[in-house]
Formats: C-alpha cells, sequence, structure tokens
C-alpha cells in the first residue's frame, strides 16, 4: 500500500504518516468552559494546558456500508480519578447519546455505528475535565484506521488531497453540534483549477446533525488530484473527510478531520522511502495570492532546502 504525506503549503497541511505541529497556547489558572477554546489553533487537535470545567472532541465519523466492519470511539483516561464522558451521535436522524465513566489509567470504547448498514455516523465526546483524550478507529478488512479527533469547530477547514479516480470514493462530512442550523459553502480545486458549484454554496446543515456529500456526486468524479475547502458563513462546524482508495496503484481507507486554518511552517516526525512505497508532499492554496514554499528534509544523505517551481516538482 502507497504510503501519502501531504503537505498544504503556506496554507494547510495534512499527513499520512506521523507528523506534528508546533502550537502556541495561552496559560490562565482560571477554569474555562469548553466553548473558551474558540481560539486561532484550538481546532488542532491538541490536549489543553488550562484548566476546564469540559472539553470536547469531535472525531470524522464513519460511513455504514462502506466496508468498515466496526467502528469504535476510544476514550483514555491517564488520571488518577474517574472520567465521565458523554458520548453524542450525530447523523441526518435525531441525535442519540450515551453516558460513560471511563476508570482510571485505563480507556473505555465504544461502538458508534450502532447496527446501521446506511449513513454516515460522527461522534462527539464532551469531557468533564481535561484529564482525557480521544481517537477514533476503524476496523477494516485491508487494515485498521486510527483517526485523530479536534478538540474544537471552526468556520473554515480545508483538505489538500482526495481522490475519485477509477472507482474510488471521497465524502466531505459536515457536523454541526449546535443547536442552531449553520450555513457552509464548500470549493474545490482539481488539476483544472478552483471551482465554486452553486449546488455546493449554501448548504443548511441542520442542528445536531451531520452532512455527508459525495465528491463524486456533486462533479469531481474521476479526480486524482482533489483538494477541499469549507467554509461556514452562519455558525461554526466540523468537517471531516472519508476517503476509500480502489485505483491507480492506491489502494486502502482513510479517515481525518480536515485542518482549521493556513499555517507558513508545518513539521513531519518520520517519512519513508524504499521499493514500493511513494511518499507525495502536496501543497494545496486556497488563498487569492500565490505562495512560496520551500521543504526541507531532515536525515543522513539528505538535500535540504528545495524550492518547488510551478510544476510542482522539487
Amino acid at each position: 500500500m502507497n504510503r501519502l504525506r501531504q503537505l498544504l503549503g503556506f496554507l494547510v497541511l495534512v499527513a499520512s504518516v506521523a507528523g506534528i505541529v508546533m502550537v502556541d497556547r495561552l496559560d490562565s489558572d482560571a477554569p474555562e468552559g469548553a466553548a473558551v477554546a474558540n481560539g486561532a489553533l484550538s481546532a488542532f487537535p491538541q490536549v489543553s494546558d488550562t484548566r476546564r470545567i469540559s472539553s470536547s472532541w469531535f472525531c470524522p465519523g464513519a460511513a455504514a456500508g462502506d466496508g468498515v466492519t466496526n467502528a469504535y470511539v476510544n476514550i483514555s483516561n491517564p488520571g488518577e480519578t474517574d472520567l465521565v464522558a458523554s458520548v453524542s451521535f450525530m447523523s441526518t436522524d435525531p441525535i442519540e447519546q450515551q453516558s460513560v465513566v471511563v476508570k482510571p489509567r485505563s480507556r473505555a470504547q465504544i461502538e458508534f455505528l450502532r447496527g446501521r448498514t446506511v449513513g454516515v455516523v460522527v461522534p462527539q465526546v464532551e469531557l468533564v475535565g481535561t484529564t482525557g483524550t480521544v481517537e477514533q478507529q476503524l476496523e477494516f478488512p485491508g487494515g485498521d484506521v486510527t483517526s485523530q479527533c479536534a478538540p474544537d469547530t471552526s468556520v473554515t477547514w480545508h483538505f489538500a488531497d482526495g481522490f475519485t479516480a477509477e472507482g474510488s470514493t471521497q465524502r466531505i462530512v459536515i457536523t454541526n453540534p449546535y443547536p442552531d442550523a449553520a450555513v457552509v459553502n464548500m470549493t474545490y480545486t482539481t488539476k483544472e483549477g478552483s471551482r465554486n458549484p452553486a449546488n455546493l454554496q449554501g448548504l443548511i446543515i441542520a442542528p445536531r446533525s451531520a452532512k455527508s456529500l459525495s465528491m463524486a456526486d456533486v462533479g469531481a468524479q474521476d479526480e486524482a488530484r482533489l483538494a477541499v475547502s469549507v467554509t461556514a458563513t452562519t455558525g461554526r462546524v466540523v468537517a471531516s473527510r472519508i476517503q476509500h482508495y480502489i485505483g491507480l496503484g492506491r489502494l486502502g481507507y482513510s479517515t481525518t478531520v480536515g485542518t482549521p486554518r493556513t499555517l507558513s511552517q508545518w513539521w513531519f516526525t518520520s517519512g519513508r522511502t524504499g521499493s514500493q512505497v511513494e511518499e507525495l508532499l502536496i501543497a494545496y492554496n486556497p488563498g487569492e495570492e500565490t505562495s512560496k514554499v520551500q521543504v526541507t528534509f531532515f536525515g543522513e544523505g539528505i538535500t535540504n532546502g528545495l524550492p518547488i517551481d510551478e510544476n510542482n516538482v522539487a
């Protein structure tokens, strides 16, 4: 299976191998509510070092009937006392909820497709305090898929890499966890340029629900390069991608929450080259101005500081 690492240059970056992003955070001694997390970088996966009354985690979700055997949300408690969590399951149906108590230094695993055979389900986990962490795990015939969950909503989300070639499927899932409706616009970029289809403007996301859009069905069919941006004009949302690769040498299944904003620096802790391995850096610029990207590699025998030209060649 090819390994792909995605880089959104001066703007957005996503990796399929291990990566790390340096995030600045403000310190505070006073307890905070979950909503106070709405800062510039708060939607990036991280554990807050502030004292909050509660913290929320928004996971990518899973599509029933897409070859996934089981779908779990894993809640870890590294602390010394019980961790109380409330798990919400959002879809096109009325929201369902379940309470969970996670024992000290242990984890709880909750299956969230809950017998469905069609449709997308997105789990949201609210923890009392900030001790715990949350990840999503899917069991797939080609191997398990583990994904990070985001600790906040955002008005923008970007996806550098997408793929609908040779029958591959890509879903963008937009989740609105709030009691009021949200309105979003979507754009996508292919090798031919950026597109703003009328059917992707002014999408209404009902309160406490998740909406799934197949990129092939909305106009981006048989695309080997496909980037997507989601912008909320009313409210705040979480956007995620469910991707099933079955063509052009790309095989497998992945889920990920989008990148909530563009940045000027991105770091990845590891990479791999060798026989039967292909690793790509994909630069995506969702802005209106040209961005210059320079990639530096670290390791024995590596040439550093190669600029990327207009043909995406270093």
